[in-house]
């Protein structure tokens, strides 16, 4: 699985590692379904202030539709939240695609000879 960041806002190299660290441990458990994700942090106003900063995630998946997520904040810390949101998606979309594998014919589907 591989993470990227991205966008216009710059971050420290210890910053970028925990963000990268932080979103590897939530989704690890996904290795075999995500190909890649991309975080991307954007300050959307420029230099006005307030709750611009925005981070969108987006995780390319196998054999399932991609995630996309995005929050909003004042702080790269507060739009973390997507990273749990990405987590909840992926969980969900996983379990929908498990459950299509297993369910079972209803008696009208049978084929008899």
């Amino acid at each position: 699985m591989k993470i990227e960041l991205a966008g216009n806002i710059s971050l420290s190299v210890v910053a970028r590692r925990v963000i990268v660290e932080r979103a590897f441990r939530k989704l690890q458990r996904f290795q075999d379904v995500v190909d890649s994700v991309t975080i991307t942090f954007d300050d959307v106003n420029g230099p006005k202030g307030g709750n611009d900063l925005r981070c969108q995630m987006v995780a390319r998946l196998r054999g399932l539709p991609a995630v996309v997520v995005a929050k909003m904040g004042a702080s790269v810390s507060e739009t973390l939240c997507a990273i749990e949101s990405v987590q909840t998606a992926i969980t969900k979309l996983v379990s929908k695609r498990n459950q299509r594998g297993k369910r079972q014919a209803r008696p009208d589907e049978l084929v008899s000879d």
